[in-house]
């Protein structure tokens, strides 16, 4: 488990302290703004902490079973925001990363996995003092949570549009059939992100409405949704890119299968008739004068070079070849 991070918001900075362990937390003290960044815990670290929070029943077994799909849950004094976010491992392959926000008046919860990472850009900011001291110090703090939220997300959706775009260029230059492996890896990325993004739009849209019109009508939520509506935009170009990726390269390798059988198709047309004269001269009838004739044999080879000399000429003249 990673360290926790109790940020103390008042007046517009911010007090820090890094806690190991949950039972560093609960013994801390939790009056006043605060922002609790925990990682992914035990079941039954959740269940202590959820008590000393007073969290309803279930909301501690969401939290300890990360959602599959963005949700967003109201429990009147406090809401349930839970994402999931695509990410690359170290060794470049998709997967999911669970982040989970506890609302309240006057604090504010997240569980994140390497949350101190996650949200080190806010806490800088948040350090620097950054918040105004009139401003709602949890809903800002939240929205700049969210705000590096969805740069990672952008972030990972222009990395592979930049890899949509390479594969395009290299399309044009050959077809390979490895390609094709690399279109469906595209395409698995990009549905990865659209499932991700969509349910989350959802989600914070129904923060949205559940939170009344003082959450409604807050420019930085209002800001938040419309990254969230960019970046769902941005993944279902995307998709529809890799998609005709798809098609692009099944024609162009149809157009160079197709190539391929002319050029073969060319070089059987002109030998038709060289076949022909060779099987009518290996015939073999007793009365053939051209057999005993001198010059016969070069006579032949020089019309069977005339002829193909000439299908070849007569096929460049009408741009077959």
């Amino acid at each position: 488990m990673g360290p926790l991070t109790l940020c103390r918001l008042t007046g517009g900075s911010i007090g820090l302290s890094i806690l190991h362990t949950v039972d560093e937390l609960l013994e801390a003290d939790l009056g006043g703004v605060f922002w609790i960044s925990a990682p992914r815990l035990h079941p039954d670290e959740y269940r202590v902490l959820g008590e000393r929070l007073g969290l309803h029943p279930m909301v501690i077994s969401d939290l300890s079973h990360a959602a599959r799909r963005a949700s967003h849950e109201d429990y009147g004094s406090y809401s349930h925001l839970a994402l999931n976010l695509a990410c690359e491992d170290a060794k470049g392959r998709l997967r999911r990363k669970n982040i989970q926000f506890l609302l309240w008046q006057e604090r504010m919860v997240s569980f994140c996995e390497h949350g101190e990472e996650q949200f080190a850009a806010t806490f800088e900011l948040l350090r620097s003092g950054y918040l105004r001291p009139d401003d709602d110090l949890v809903i800002r703090s939240f929205c700049l949570a969210m705000s590096d939220i969805l740069r990672d997300a952008a972030a990972l959706a222009e990395r592979i549009d930049a890899r949509i775009d390479a594969l395009e260029d290299e399309l044009f230059r050959g077809v390979q059939s490895s390609q094709l492996e690399r279109i469906h890896d595209l395409k698995s990325g990009t549905r990865e992100i659209r499932r991700t993004t969509v349910p989350m739009r959802d989600a914070f849209l129904m923060l949205l409405r559940g939170g009344g019109d003082l959450m409604s009508q807050n420019v930085y939520l209002r800001d938040v949704g419309e990254q969230i509506a960019q970046l769902c935009e941005m993944a279902e170009n995307s998709r529809e890119t890799v998609a005709d990726l798809a098609d692009l390269y099944m024609t162009l390798m149809s157009n160079s299968t197709n190539a391929v059988m002319k050029t073969l198709t060319l070089v059987s047309t002109i030998f038709i008739p060289v076949t022909f004269i060779v099987g009518l001269y290996g015939m073999n009838f007793r009365y053939m004068p051209e057999l005993g004739w001198r010059y016969g044999y070069p006579a032949c080879l020089l019309l069977m070079a005339a002829v193909s000399a000439g299908m070849v000429l007569y096929f460049r003249k009408k741009k077959w070849m």
